[in-house]
Formats: C-alpha cells, sequence, structure tokens
C-alpha cells in the first residue's frame, strides 16, 4: 500500500511538471494554434522611393524626405530630422543565430510573441510593452530582424507604413543589375540568358538642335534572333537636370505627341519607359507589358 502511494504521489508530480511546460509552451506560442499574423502595404505607397538592397535580399519603399544608411549588415531608415535620437526603421541581418529557437532563448520569456507570415517568409512579433516593436524573420536559412518605433507623435506613422511594404526579393528570380547607374531590374525565370544592348537617346530642341543626349539601354528577350524579333523592354536613362528640363519642354527625343513615363530615380538618375515603345507589337509585346506591370526596376543610390 505504502508503495502504491509512493508511486501514485510521484505520477502525480511528473503529471504537475508534464502539464506545466504544456501550459508554459501555450502561453508562449498559442497564437500559432490560430494563424499567423499577415501584413500588407498600408496607405498611398505610390509616392514612396524604394530601396533595394541586393546582399540583403529585401527591397522597402520609405518617403521621399526621409534618408537610408548602409551600414553593411544594417540598414536604418530615419526622417532627415529626428526629434529623438534613435532609429525609427531598421533591417538587421543576424549572422550569430541560425534559427528563430535561437532568438528565443534570447528573449525575455515573460513577453508575448505574436506569429507573423510576410511574403513566405515566417517569424514572429516582440514587444516589450515600449514605443519599439521587432519582427524576427526567418528566410532562405537567414534570420532577419526589423525594428520599428512606434511612437506617433514622432512618425511611428511612417514607420508603420514602411514597414508594411517590406518585401524579400526572390532569389529564384532572374536579376539584371546596373552598377553604373544605380538599379536592379527583376525578370521571370525563363528569361534566364537575357541580353542587354546598349543604345542612345537624342534631345532635339524647337530649332531642330541636338541638345541632350542620354543612354538607352535595351533589355532583350533570351528568345530573340536575327531573323525572329522579340519585343524589348527599353529603359531610358537621364540625368534629373535633364529630366527637368525634358519634362519643361526645352527638347524632344522622337516624333511621338507623348513624353516618356517615369519608372523611378536615385539621386542621380530618371529611369524612363519611351512613350510608344511597344506599337510595333514585336513578338512577345504583351509579355512584356506584363513584366513592366509588376514594376521590376528597383533603383538604389550611388
Amino acid at each position: 500500500m505504502k508503495k502504491f502511494k509512493f508511486f501514485f504521489i510521484i505520477a502525480i508530480i511528473v503529471l504537475i511538471i508534464i502539464f506545466a511546460n504544456i501550459g508554459y509552451y501555450f502561453e508562449r506560442n498559442w497564437q500559432y494554434f490560430f494563424g499567423a499574423k499577415h501584413y500588407s502595404e498600408q496607405g498611398d505607397t505610390e509616392t514612396l522611393k524604394t530601396y533595394t538592397s541586393s546582399k540583403m535580399g529585401f527591397e522597402v519603399k520609405y518617403p521621399p524626405s526621409w534618408t537610408v544608411q548602409d551600414n553593411g549588415d544594417t540598414v536604418e531608415i530615419n526622417p532627415i530630422s529626428k526629434k529623438v535620437q534613435t532609429t525609427y526603421f531598421s533591417v538587421g541581418l543576424r549572422s550569430d543565430l541560425t534559427s528563430l529557437d535561437d532568438v528565443k532563448e534570447k528573449l525575455s520569456t515573460s513577453v508575448s510573441l505574436t506569429p507573423v507570415q510576410i511574403n513566405n517568409a515566417t517569424g514572429f512579433e516582440y514587444n516589450d510593452g515600449g514605443s519599439f516593436e521587432a519582427i524576427w524573420l526567418m528566410h532562405s536559412g537567414k534570420v532577419y530582424v526589423i525594428r520599428t518605433y512606434t511612437s506617433i507623435t514622432s512618425g511611428g506613422d511612417s514607420a508603420d507604413q514602411i514597414f508594411s511594404t517590406f518585401k524579400f526579393i526572390d532569389e529564384s528570380s532572374v536579376t539584371y543589375t546596373n552598377n553604373d547607374y544605380g538599379f536592379t531590374f527583376s525578370l521571370p525565370d525563363d528569361w534566364k540568358g537575357y541580353s542587354v544592348v546598349k543604345s542612345t537617346w537624342d534631345g532635339t530642341s524647337q530649332a531642330n538642335t541636338k541638345v541632350a543626349t542620354g543612354a538607352t539601354l535595351l533589355i532583350r528577350n533570351p528568345n530573340w534572333t536575327a531573323e525572329k524579333h522579340y519585343e524589348d523592354i527599353p529603359i531610358m536613362i537621364f540625368t534629373i537636370k535633364q529630366w527637368n528640363s525634358y519634362i519643361a519642354g526645352d527638347f524632344y527625343t522622337g516624333a511621338a505627341p507623348i513624353n516618356a513615363s517615369e519608372l523611378a530615380r536615385n539621386n542621380l538618375y530618371v529611369f524612363a519607359l519611351p512613350p510608344r515603345w511597344n506599337y510595333d507589337f514585336s513578338e512577345g509585346y504583351q509579355e512584356a507589358e506584363n513584366i513592366l506591370n509588376t514594376k521590376p526596376l528597383h533603383p538604389f543610390n550611388l
């Protein structure tokens, strides 16, 4: 009888320990049983600039009046004039961590972790109750941390909007990088083997005098042959001064009665699509149009 009581007490203690651990795990991770938090773009993002980090594999949009500082394995985005000495938005690559479990071990056990999912990357949101939030993500075997300063009186609304535009660059896609002018261009997988043909545009004044010139890059479909031409994706490159002059009507670049359309810009150049670029309806012109509809050109500052 005494042995039975002894083993009964031991069994109760073991069960208490088991259920206590289950309760602790559920308290820390209960949100996973009900689905992760998903993020999508907030507000009007058409006027935002785009920053792309090929090294860290992400892109994000930010207000034109904010600045970007690339510190190698951390990128900070801040208002030009900060009211407090702190970073409003940052993305860091944590090479010292190999999994989200490593992150959890470093965090306080007294805070809740909310699961999140961003562009097929999973992770969790951590808030210690203050003005800072941290999103820890696992993507392509790497651990990232995104920090936002959430004080509404100090620019937190903009920081939240910046975060809502964050996305990882698909590493399986084909990407053309131009370091001379400062941009990347994302292409479908079946464009592997594409080529880039360099040309020029000339600007002519109303007096029929050549007053400006610049580069035009033609991204060429890999199926293009001398016998069968596929539609190129043309990118006209203007200096900012040239573009302002062009828009003001100081010169024109062709016979079309409409101007080229701006695709994006960095601190030195404006990238534009020529007017009526697809009016020859070459083979594959619809595919080229669809690619451009995805806004594949991502500038970076030089």
